[in-house]
């Protein structure tokens, strides 16, 4: 899913793949899955390019008022005004089904090309002291793509959804109960815990990692928001990664003037039939 797509995605599955574990869906639900066979293939690749997980609540490239933001359904959701967002990393009957896939990955631009959606929550990044640790993946087929900046992967650990069959409770992450950041930082480190492959992409090529950062095998949160989340100051460019990433193409202009994002989404597309026929791609 691109963009809000990715979101959409995530609150449908319930409807998509049913839950493991049936007693989580609302019995009362007539619509409830509950009553589905549960589906006969096994989902492979769940991939998001630029979409706001932890919303917008501080992690905006222009800081907006809230009362702006309330005035859609949407923006309420974004700035976590409503327990949408919450629930999706809490209830089982949006993780169960997320937990299934075999592999699940985000993509993110850097260095404030994205003033849709910038790096922090769309690669979920916790700014605590324990978040998880993302080691760093080395593909060799992206070693050549001049967009591709860093792969890196957080380690599953799936006993956080399983305990006693249920995540936190939503309204523990509620602004209403804790701070903006303590909230955000929460979310991020139950997404971690799912394993997840996150792509750094940089359309500003201009990413020249110094020798310590190349020789690095694991990243802390707050390294990765330090080395690719900040504009470049002394570098000009338009923050129009947002439209790069899915190469915006709706008139002729727009295809003309993304036409850099091409590379990109074709690799992509590359990446995700070898995933779907062989499996991880590191096996390549």
């Amino acid at each position: 899913g691109f963009s809000l797509g990715g979101l959409y995605a995530r609150v449908a599955m319930p409807k998509i793949i049913p839950p493991v574990y049936q007693s989580t869906v609302d019995k009362n639900d007539t619509n409830a899955t509950s009553n589905r066979p549960l589906p006969k293939f096994t989902p492979k690749l769940f991939c998001t390019m630029a979409t706001p997980h932890l919303g917008c609540l501080g992690h905006m490239y222009i800081p907006v008022p809230n009362f702006v933001m309330n005035i859609a359904p949407t923006g309420r959701d974004l700035i976590r005004r409503t327990p949408v967002l919450q629930q999706t990393v809490t209830d089982p009957k949006f993780t169960e089904p997320l937990l299934r896939f075999e592999k699940r990955i985000a993509y993110a631009n850097t260095f404030g090309m994205d003033m849709m959606v910038p790096t922090t929550t769309a690669v979920f990044l916790s700014n605590s002291d324990c978040s998880a640790e993302h080691h760093v993946v080395h593909h060799d087929h992206h070693g050549d793509h001049p967009h591709i900046a860093l792969v890196v992967e957080t380690k599953a650990h799936h006993e956080l959804f399983l305990q006693n069959g249920h995540g936190s409770d939503p309204s523990s992450l509620s602004n209403n109960n804790r701070g903006d950041d303590d909230a955000s930082d929460n979310m991020a480190d139950r997404l971690d815990a799912m394993g997840w492959t996150k792509v750094f992409v940089d359309y500003t090529d201009s990413y020249h990692p110094s020798p310590d950062s190349a020789c690095k095998t694991c990243y802390k949160c707050k390294e990765l928001i330090s080395e690719f989340a900040c504009r470049k100051p002394w570098r000009f460019y338009l923050p129009n990664g947002h439209d790069l990433m899915p190469v915006n193409s709706k008139s002729a202009f727009l295809s003309f003037a993304n036409r850099k994002g091409r590379p990109l989404v074709d690799q992509m597309a590359k990446d995700f039939v070898y995933d779907v026929v062989y499996g991880n791609p590191s096996a390549k």
